[in-house]
């Protein structure tokens, strides 16, 4: 669940989509213990499931961008 985290706090702070590009690039900054391919299927199950992606938004995800923008 932290990679969806991970994923959806990244796009909010760059502006960029959730998508296959940010998967590898996830991996790499976290250095994740997940392969890209697996990063970027938990990606598209919450770009692809809106009530699912909702469950991941809260306040706690996007805390402290604004103030470091």
């Amino acid at each position: 669940m932290q990679v969806i985290r991970l994923g959806l706090r990244d796009a909010a702070v760059t502006g960029r989509p959730v998508g296959p590009r940010s998967a590898t690039a996830l991996v790499d900054r976290y250095n994740l213990l997940h392969s890209p391919e697996r990063v970027q299927q938990l990606l598209e199950s919450i770009s692809e499931n809106e009530s699912l992606r909702e469950r991941f938004l809260d306040e706690r995800l996007v805390a402290g961008i604004e103030a470091n923008c």
